[in-house]
C-alpha cells in the first residue's frame, strides 16, 4: 500500500514539473510573437496620425463655417485634444518629422506633418477639411508647430468686419486666434 502511495506522489510531482515547464514555454511563446515596445507598428501609428490629423482639420473647419454661417460679429470656440500630434517623438516615428503645420488655402483647412505637402499616395502627410468660408485673398494663412500640437488647443475664430483676416497662436495661453474676412479687403 504504501509503494502505491509513493508511486502517485512521484507521478504528480513529474505532472507538475511537466506543466511548469510547458507554461513557460507558452509565456516566452507568447511574449516574442506580440509586440513588445510601448508603440503601435509604424503603420498603425501612420493611420492614428492622419485620424487624428483628419479629426483637428474637420474640427477647426467646423467651427470656421458656424461663424461664416452666422454673420459678421459672430466668434465661437472649441477645444481640440490631440494625444498623438502632441508627441513629437511619435511624429518622428511616423512621419520623420515632428513639425505639425495648420493652415487654410481658399475653402479648405489642412493639417500637414512635415515641411512638403503630400496630398495623395502612400506617403500621404496631409488631411483636408472642406469650410463654407472661401478665403478671397491670395496666399495661404496658418500656421507651424516644430514640436507637435499642444495637448488641447483653444480655437476661437470671429468675424470681426474691423480686424484683416488673420491667425495668431498665444504660446502662454494655447489659443489659436482666427479672425476672418469675407470678401478680404483692408
Amino acid at each position: 500500500m504504501k509503494a502505491i502511495m509513493a508511486h502517485r506522489g512521484q507521478l504528480s510531482l513529474e505532472f507538475m514539473l511537466i506543466a511548469g515547464v510547458m507554461l513557460i514555454m507558452l509565456a516566452y511563446s507568447v511574449n516574442t510573437v506580440t509586440f513588445s515596445s510601448d508603440y503601435p507598428s509604424s503603420e498603425t501609428l501612420k493611420v492614428q496620425v492622419a485620424l487624428e490629423a483628419k479629426n483637428v482639420a474637420n474640427q477647426i473647419a467646423g467651427v470656421i463655417s458656424q461663424v461664416y454661417s452666422q454673420g459678421p460679429g459672430s466668434k465661437a470656440a472649441i477645444y481640440v485634444k490631440t494625444s498623438i500630434l502632441d508627441d513629437p517623438d511619435m511624429l518622428q516615428d511616423a512621419f520623420g518629422s515632428s513639425k505639425v503645420s495648420i493652415y487654410q488655402v481658399g475653402n479648405v483647412v489642412r493639417v500637414t506633418i512635415g515641411d512638403t505637402p503630400i496630398l495623395v499616395g502612400d506617403n500621404k502627410n496631409t488631411f483636408s477639411a472642406v469650410t463654407l468660408y472661401n478665403r478671397t485673398s491670395a496666399g495661404i494663412v496658418g500656421l507651424s508647430f516644430p514640436q507637435g500640437l499642444p495637448g488641447t488647443l483653444k480655437v476661437v475664430v470671429e468675424w470681426n468686419p474691423d480686424q484683416p483676416e488673420s491667425w495668431e497662436f498665444n504660446n502662454t495661453t494655447r489659443v489659436l486666434r482666427i479672425n476672418i474676412k469675407p470678401g478680404g479687403g483692408p
